[in-house]
């Protein structure tokens, strides 16, 4: 478990969107989970093993060419017309591939000029069809569309805070979420962001705040500094869009993903009825013998008695939740109103970015070359 040094008063946008692929793994390895939130009935709870398994197939890779080296990738979008679009932060650019895996165009490169980036941290469609591509460095989101062949520049977005950057558009409306600025305490420190509706018509005009908890860290002082590490088996507040412009929202420690409008008004509520899978004591030694030794204390009085629910989830064309989870099997699939309809496993090492129309997209942190590999659900 390898510990970050930060400066005492930080953004987590930066510590968790500007990172290269060890972090990346690092952190994914990290986000499993706390513990059971106290809205779910245990009495209606079940272990994915009880859920129909349903058959994945895979289908389709795509591999970076002989001239392309790409490292890693964080967030993959499709689009109606089935394209498939990830970005490349190392090289600040996204990617765009057919449905048959072959490549279509490169939107932007490094550099500050017009449809050049900085800093990728995610990808939107809206329900109009167009591309918003956040740049967190540059404080501004390039909006694309495509009236032929290629995406093209639309407008650009100035951001009206440091940090901030939308994660839902539909129309002139859209949420944007940012981090707080705020000072990390010794032994354990949450976190927090803020999340917002707001107008694009013309500039950005923001709404309230709403504050949520994002990640946890137990931090031990180091100079000026702090090294921190995640708490085990904890999460974030996940969020995820789809491509009518909604919002879904799983806050940290809790068991229920609520479903918004881009005006951050609740559509509905899902309740997740899984149980949580408790830690073992080879899991604390396992952490225990990853971490430095400046840690283990706080390890030990901090460990969970459970893992959280949801590792990453997300949410497809039909309003299907595939949920990622710390059980196994590791991926169950909830039907629009939340009950459990299918659970499945993929090989080991791969990472889930994305599903829509049958089709679930993965990517693995450690495979040289780079690959995306899809795969498709038989029901």
């Amino acid at each position: 478990m390898k510990a970050v040094n930060i400066p005492k008063s930080i953004s987590t946008s930066l510590i968790l969107m500007n990172t290269r692929l060890p972090l990346v793994a690092i952190v994914l390895v990290m986000l499993l989970l706390i513990g059971c939130s106290e809205n779910s009935d245990p009495t209606k709870n079940i272990r994915t093993n009880t859920v129909p398994p349903i058959e994945v197939e895979h289908v389709l890779s795509i591999f970076e060419s002989d001239e392309d080296y790409i490292n890693y990738t964080t967030t993959l979008i499709t689009t109606p017309q089935g394209e498939i679009i990830f970005n490349d932060p190392d090289n600040h650019r996204l990617m765009v591939y057919g449905t048959d895996g072959q490549f279509r165009q490169q939107i932007g490169r490094s550099g500050s000029g017009p449809g050049e980036f900085l800093h990728l941290i995610t990808i939107i469609m809206s329900p109009d069809g167009k591309l918003y591509v956040p740049d967190l460095r540059q404080a501004r989101t390039t909006i694309f569309h495509k009236p032929d062949q290629e995406w093209i520049i639309d407008r650009v977005l100035t951001h009206t805070e440091s940090g901030m950057y939308p994660q839902a558009v539909n129309g002139t409306d859209a949420v944007f979420r940012a981090s707080l600025s705020q000072s990390p305490t010794p032994e354990v420190y949450t976190y927090k962001h803020w999340i917002a509706s707001g107008s694009i018509e013309d500039d950005i005009e923001l709404g309230p705040k709403i504050e949520v908890d994002d990640v946890t860290f137990l931090l031990t002082p180091s100079g000026d500094s702090f090294s921190m590490i995640l708490v085990p088996y904890s999460t974030p507040t996940l969020t995820k869009t789809d491509n009518q412009g909604n919002l879904y929202m799983l806050k940290s420690g809790e068991s229920v993903i609520r479903k918004y409008n881009a005006k951050m008004e609740v559509l509905d509520t899902i309740q997740i009825q899984l149980d949580p899978v408790p830690t073992t004591t080879a899991e604390l030694d396992s952490a225990l013998v990853r971490s430095n030794q400046s840690f283990h204390n706080l390890i030990i009085s901090h460990f969970p008695t459970h893992k959280s629910l949801v590792v990453s989830f997300h949410v497809d064309d039909e309003g299907r939740y595939w949920l990622e989870t710390n059980d196994s099997p590791k991926y169950v699939v909830l039907d629009s109103t939340g009950n459990p309809i299918g659970s499945f496993d993929v090989p080991e090492g791969l990472r889930f970015l994305h599903a829509s129309q049958n089709r679930l997209y993965f990517t693995s942190s450690s495979s040289e070359p780079f690959r995306v590999d899809v795969y498709e659900a038989k029901w």
